[in-house]
């Protein structure tokens, strides 16, 4: 099942776009890249990137599960 078909199928609304690049060899996947999309939430990325190194650094945990109590 292809991504559109999988989104149909939840009635998910709306336009979506996914690219997907290796970067070892270069090559590229686009799904709707012709569709211009807003660049909400892309401050995400270098977060997530530095995550593992904040860890290491700091000898404390970013895990995104809070511990209760």
């Amino acid at each position: 099942v292809g991504l559109d078909e999988a989104a149909r199928r939840k009635n998910v609304r709306g336009a979506f776009g996914i690219v997907v690049k290796e970067l070892s060899t270069g090559q590229t996947v686009m799904l709707n890249e012709h569709i211009p999309f807003g660049s909400a939430s892309l401050y995400k990325l270098p977060v997530m990137y530095e995550l593992p190194t904040a860890s290491t650094a700091t000898g404390r945990s970013t895990s995104p599960i809070m511990p209760y109590g």
